[in-house]
């Protein structure tokens, strides 16, 4: 009989961390763990999409309510959860779930997954600090990047308590090409028109994803390159202030926004080239997508993008904030559908060497094993 993880996530978005949740847990019966995804949500809320596509293809789920910013009621309602579904062990994403999870994991193994400290306001400066010393009492926590590794250490989480799991994702549905009349049919409906070179972003509108950087990249390209159009697919609270910027530089000619998409896999293979110009990333799950399609990418030397990507052979790296070295990059990808194909080519098979989701699952289940090995003792004494 398999053992049971409980994955517990708060978010009702469906970005990076939580396809990480959702390859992970479709992957672990593989290495005798079944997952059950367990979502903090308001009474209120809708139901979160990673719940949605968690059913969708066999996981269980379950709804953990959660009223207010704190709701001191919820440790006892994870405790009473947990004794339910018979878990083996607890698995948290994100700094309201390492609090609550911490607090209410009664006694079972505990590991936490930290995908991203995002400093870009006060308060998220302060959940990093509060995450932070939360993070010295778990079991054990996993940086998806070297830099994430290096802050939990900085943070005062022991290194024997540390590992580092890259995120992974399944590359089959990225890997089939369009036909053409699919391609054309899929850029029709993002906007993009016959002869256009569109070029990518996937994520949050939020500042950290430098999304401004981008439109000014284009702005300053669009003269040299009338058939660039940059395509952002994603939601997040800049969209009015974007759009604004769009009308100011007079880029409505040249800039799609798309919204939330689910059918991300058919977009990336219908674009020519890709953009990530983060001021910050972990290890960003848009970008091992795009790499796995095959298209080139403009990266920022942010996380542990430079571990995916080596410069001038998977794609180009930038430097984080710089509009000319971004301006530079994106114009050698649009002059050269050559270079293009060679880079594409070259970051499809990284993605599917080394950043699988059947890897990271067989890493995070090797762990789970050592927590489970280690509580046994504990467990035996009480």
């Amino acid at each position: 009989m398999p053992k049971r993880v409980v994955h517990l996530r708060g978010s009702n978005a469906m970005l990076g961390a939580e396809r990480v949740i959702l390859e992970l847990s479709r992957r672990t019966g593989e290495f005798g763990y079944e997952s059950v995804i367990v979502a903090l949500q308001a009474p209120s809320a809708a139901e979160p999409e990673l719940l949605r596509q968690a059913r969708a293809t066999g996981i269980r789920t379950e709804v953990l309510p959660c009223h207010g910013r704190f709701d001191p009621a919820v440790f006892a309602r994870l405790r009473k959860l947990l004794r339910r579904l018979q878990a083996d062990l607890l698995h948290c994403h994100g700094y309201k779930e390492n609090f609550y999870g911490l607090l209410g994991r009664g006694g079972l193994p505990c590991v936490a997954t930290n995908h991203l400290w995002k400093r870009t306001t006060p308060a998220l400066r302060f959940y990093c600090w509060l995450d932070g010393r939360v993070s010295r009492h778990f079991d054990h926590v996993v940086a998806v990047s070297e830099p994430i590794r290096q802050e939990l250490l900085a943070a005062g989480v022991p290194a024997d308590r540390i590992s580092r799991i890259a995120n992974g994702l399944d590359v089959i549905p990225f890997q089939q090409p369009l036909l053409p009349t699919e391609r054309a049919a899929v850029r029709a409906g993002l906007g993009v028109g016959p002869g256009r070179l569109a070029v990518g972003m996937v994520g949050r509108l939020g500042s950290e994803k430098g999304h401004n950087l981008a439109l000014q990249a284009v702005a300053a390209l669009r003269a040299r390159f009338p058939q660039l159009v940059l395509v952002i697919v994603g939601d997040g609270p800049l969209l009015a202030d974007l759009q604004e910027v769009v009308l100011r530089l007079d880029l409505g000619q040249h800039v799609v926004f798309c919204g939330q998409r689910q059918d991300i896999p058919d977009i990336l293979r219908a674009l020519d080239a890709f953009i990530l110009p983060s001021l910050t990333e972990g290890l960003p799950m848009a970008l091992l997508e795009a790499m796995a399609a095959g298209l080139p990418a403009v990266a920022s030397q942010v996380g542990d993008v430079p571990a995916v990507i080596e410069d001038g052979v998977r794609g180009i790296l930038v430097p984080p904030g710089r509009l000319d070295a971004l301006v530079k990059g994106l114009a050698l990808l649009c002059s050269s559908p050559e270079l293009r194909q060679e880079l594409g080519k070259a970051a499809a098979v990284r993605i599917a060497n080394r950043f699988s989701a059947r890897e990271m699952a067989r890493q995070y289940c090797q762990l789970y094993e050592r927590l489970q090995h280690a509580a046994q003792p504990l467990a035996a004494r009480g």
